[in-house]
C-alpha cells in the first residue's frame, strides 16, 4: 500500500494487501494433476443435488454402510439417541474461571456459559456435532450464526472439557466463541451455504444435508438418477469416467482422487467455494504452509515439515508412496465405512499387506526381516510402526503420521521432533541410542541429506536473518518435501529483514518452478519484499491455468504498486484482479477481506465504494484498526478532513501505538485549515 501513502505525501504505517485467504481445518493437494476430461465439469454444472436418500434404491448396501458411518452423523438434531453428553441435573464444568452447566428442561437440552465475571447466558442446544470421539453442541443465535458452545463431551472418558484443549488459543481467549457456519462451512455438511448479508449482518445458512452425504464425494446426482430411470441398470456396462453422470474416485488420476479427501482432512486456505470432485484443487484452495506465528507453541508443523496434528493428507501428499507410487487414500481406506477404527481395508494387524501391494518384490517374505532387523511377528516388523508413528495430536487423540518417512532421531535431539524408534517401542532408550543402531543397520547418508532443512526452518521460524542462504538452498532442493520448499520461499518474504533481498533472483527463478505451490509462494514473497524488478516476472503468472495462482500474482503486483497495465499484460492484470476481488467477495463476513475490497476500490480512486467497504468491516469488527486507518485515508482523498480526523482519532483510542497517528491527525488539521 505504499503507493497510497505516497499520494498523501506523508508517512503512513504500511499494511500488506493480503491475499484472499480464509483458513479452515482442512488440508489441500501437493502435486499437480494430469488433465481430466473436460466433459466432467460440464455435466457437474448441469446436474442438481438429489440427496443421499435417492441413492438407496439402487445402492442399498453402500447406502447402509454410509448411514452407519461417522460421515452421515456429522451434525444431528438433538434427541435422546443422538446426544451422548451427560445433561443430567447439576452437571458442571469449571475451567479457568469459566463455569459451564449442562442440563435438560422439558426434554430439551441446554448449556449455561458463565464467564469469570458477569452473568451467565443459557443457550438451547439446536444441533450436535460429531459422534465418534468428541461431541460438540451448537446453538442458533438471533443473527443466524451457529455458536459452537465451549464445553465438549469426550466419549472415551465420558467427561466434559473446554474447547481450548482442542482449539488452541491464548489464555485470554478461553471461552471465545466459535461460529460453525462461518468457520466450518466447507466440510461439515453437504451443499452448505452461509448466505451472509453484510448490510443487515444476518446469516440465512442453508444446506442439503447435515452430513457428508453421498453427493459430497460423488457429485450432484440428478442426471445419474435420470439416466438409470430411463435405462435399467442390469442392461448397462460402465465404459468410462462420465458415461453415467456420476463421479467416483477410482476413475480419476491419483492426484485428483486424493484431493477430494484432502479437502476435508487437513488444514487449507480457501480462496473460492463450491469445489466438487474432479475440480482442480488450485482453482479453489491451497495448502497452509509452515508459519512464524502459530496459534500455540506446537504450531501446525514440526521443523522437518511433517504435520503436528490432523494433517494426514499434507504428510501423505508429500510422500514417495503418493508422488512416485501414485497411491491414494482409497488404496488403504474405505470411504464408506469399515469394521476397524481407522477405516482400513484390512484389520490393523494385517496392514503390512497394504504396503506389500507395491513393495512385495523388495520386502516380501524373508526380505521383510532383513530390512526391519526385528522378528517377523513383532511390532518392529509392522511397516506402520516405523513409518507412521502416532505423532499427530488432534481432538484429544493421537493419529498416525502419513508422511511415511524414516525415523530421524537427530531431529528429536535438536528440535524435539518425535521419532518412531523412541516414540513407542523404545521409550526407555535415548535418541542417541537410536542413532547408533540406525547407523549400524542403514548408515547415516540419507538422514544427513535432510537434516539441514530442519535447521533452516527452525532458524526461519525464530526470525534469524542467517537463515536466508539455507532457505534458498531448501527451496531449490528437489529431494525435499514440497511443504518445506514452499515454506522456505514463504519465510523469505516474512520478517527476515533486508538480508532477504539477496534472495530476490532465486525467488524470481521459482516463479517458473514445476509446481503451482512454489510459483504462488514465490509471487507472494516477492510482493512482500517489495522490489520492482519482480513485477514483470510475476505478471507472467497472470494467465496461469490455476485460478489461485492468478489471484496471488495479482495481489502481489498490487502490493508492488501496480494499479493498471498496458496492452496484453494490462488485460491479464485486470482479469486476475477481478478474480482476486471475486475471491474476497466469496467470504463477505470476514472483516479483513472487506478492508482489502476497500483497498482495491481506493487504488482505483472509487472513494465512495472504498469508504462503504471499510464501514462494513467496522460493522463486523468495530475495533479493526486497519479499517479505521484506511477509512481515514479515504476521507483525506475525498478532502473530508473532519471525517478523516474523527476516524484517526478513534483509531488512536483503540490502538495508540498504530503508526504515527499524531502526525496523521496534525497533517489533516493543517489541510482543513488551508482549505
Amino acid at each position: 500500500m505504499k503507493k497510497l501513502e505516497e499520494k498523501l505525501g506523508i508517512l503512513l504505517p504500511w499494511a500488506v494487501l493480503v491475499c484472499a485467504v480464509c483458513a479452515f481445518d482442512v488440508e489441500p493437494a501437493y502435486a499437480w494433476s494430469e488433465k481430466q476430461p473436460q466433459e466432467h465439469r460440464e455435466w457437474v454444472k448441469e446436474a442438481k443435488l438429489a440427496g443421499s436418500k435417492s441413492c438407496e434404491k439402487c445402492h442399498p448396501e453402500h447406502f447402509q454402510r454410509w448411514q452407519d458411518s461417522v460421515h452421515s452423523k456429522m451434525v444431528q438434531i438433538p434427541k435422546a439417541e443422538t446426544v451422548v453428553g451427560d445433561f443430567t441435573d447439576e452437571n458442571l464444568l469449571h475451567w479457568k474461571g469459566y463455569t459451564y452447566k449442562m442440563f435438560m428442561k422439558d426434554d430439551k437440552f441446554f448449556m449455561t456459559v458463565r464467564p469469570p465475571r458477569g452473568e451467565g447466558t443459557t443457550y438451547p442446544i439446536d444441533y450436535t456435532v460429531g459422534s465418534r470421539r468428541i461431541q460438540g453442541y451448537m446453538s442458533a443465535l438471533p443473527d443466524g450464526r451457529l455458536y459452537l458452545l465451549p464445553a465438549y463431551w469426550h466419549m472415551p472418558t465420558r467427561t466434559w472439557f473446554d474447547s481450548s484443549r482442542i482449539t488452541p488459543h491464548t489464555e485470554e481467549g478461553v471461552g471465545v466463541k466459535q461460529y460453525w457456519n462461518t468457520n466450518c462451512l466447507a466440510c461439515h455438511a453437504t451443499d452448505l451455504k452461509f448466505d451472509f448479508d453484510p448490510e443487515t449482518k444476518q446469516y440465512s445458512t442453508s444446506w442439503l444435508e447435515l452430513a457428508i452425504g453421498c453427493e459430497a464425494c460423488h457429485n450432484p446426482g440428478s442426471k445419474h438418477n435420470e439416466f438409470f430411470e430411463a435405462k435399467p441398470q442390469r442392461d448397462y456396462v460402465r465404459k468410462d469416467l462420465n458415461d453415467t453422470y456420476i463421479s467416483n474416485q477410482r476413475f480419476f488420476d491419483f492426484v485428483r482422487s486424493t484431493e477430494l479427501c484432502v479437502y476435508c482432512h487437513g488444514t487449507k486456505i480457501n480462496y473460492f467455494p463450491e469445489y466438487w470432485l474432479g475440480d482442480k484443487a488450485y482453482d479453489y484452495f491451497a495448502p497452509t504452509l509452515m508459519s512464524v506465528g502459530a496459534p500455540d507453541q506446537q504450531g501446525e508443523h514440526y521443523p522437518d515439515g511433517r504435520p503436528t496434528r490432523f494433517n494426514h493428507s499434507l504428510g501423505f501428499m508429500g510422500s514417495r508412496c503418493f508422488l512416485e507410487g501414485k497411491a491414494t487414500c482409497i488404496s488403504c481406506h474405505d470411504g464408506h465405512s469399515s469394521e476397524n477404527d481407522s477405516l482400513l481395508l484390512v484389520p490393523m494387524e494385517q496392514s503390512n499387506s497394504l504396503c506389500l501391494n507395491c513393495h512385495q518384490d523388495k520386502y516380501g517374505g524373508t526380505k521383510l526381516t532383513e530390512h526391519t532387523f526385528h522378528l517377523p511377528d513383532s511390532p518392529g516388523s509392522r511397516c506402520l510402526e516405523c513409518h507412521m508413528g502416532e505423532s499427530l495430536e488432534r481432538v484429544m487423540m493421537h493419529r498416525r503420521d502419513h508422511s511415511l518417512d524414516n525415523p530421524i532421531p537427530e531431529n528429536s535431539i535438536r528440535f524435539g521432533v518425535p521419532n518412531t524408534c523412541n516414540e513407542n517401542c523404545h521409550a526407555d532408550k535415548s535418541a542417541e541410542w537410536s542413532i547408533e543402531v540406525l547407523n549400524q543397520w542403514y548408515g547415516d547418508e540419507n538422514r544427513k541429506k535432510l537434516l539441514y532443512a530442519s535447521e533452516a526452518m527452525y532458524s526461519a521460524k525464530v526470525g534469524d536473518p542467517k537463515a536466508v542462504p539455507m532457505l534458498v538452498r531448501v527451496m531449490k532442493d528437489t529431494n525435499l518435501r514440497l511443504i518445506l520448499r514452499a515454506s522456505a520461499i514463504s519465510f523469505l518474504g516474512k520478517q527476515l529483514g533486508p538480508e532477504a533481498k539477496s534472495a530476490i533472483p532465486d525467488l524470481i527463478e521459482q516463479l517458473e518452478a514445476e509446481h503451482p505451490l512454489l510459483q504462488m509462494s514465490a509471487a507472494e514473497a516477492l510482493g512482500r519484499i517489495e522490489d520492482a524488478s519482480a513485477i514483470e516476472p510475476i505478471s507472467r503468472l497472470l494467465d496461469h491455468d490455476a485460478r489461485v495462482v492468478r489471484v496471488i500474482a495479482a495481489s502481489a503486483m498490487i502490493n508492488l504498486g501496480v494499479t493498471s497495465g498496458k496492452g496484453e499484460m494490462g488485460k491479464r492484470f485486470e482479469g486476475s484482479k477481478a478474480e482476486y476481488l471475486q475471491s474476497l467477495e466469496s467470504w463477505p463476513n470476514v472483516p479483513d477481506f472487506r478492508i482489502n475490497i476497500g483497498n482495491l476500490h481506493l487504488l482505483d480512486s472509487k472513494f465512495e465504494e472504498a469508504a462503504s467497504e471499510y464501514k462494513v468491516a467496522l460493522q463486523l469488527d468495530p475495533a479493526s484498526a486497519d479499517a479505521w486507518y484506511y477509512l481515514g485515508m479515504t476521507y483525506v482523498r475525498m478532502e473530508q478532513w473532519d471525517e478523516a480526523i474523527d476516524a484517526w482519532s478513534e483509531l488512536k483510542r483503540i490502538d495508540p501505538e498504530y503508526g504515527n497517528l499524531d502526525q496523521l491527525i496534525s497533517s489533516a488539521k493543517r489541510e482543513r485549515k488551508k482549505r
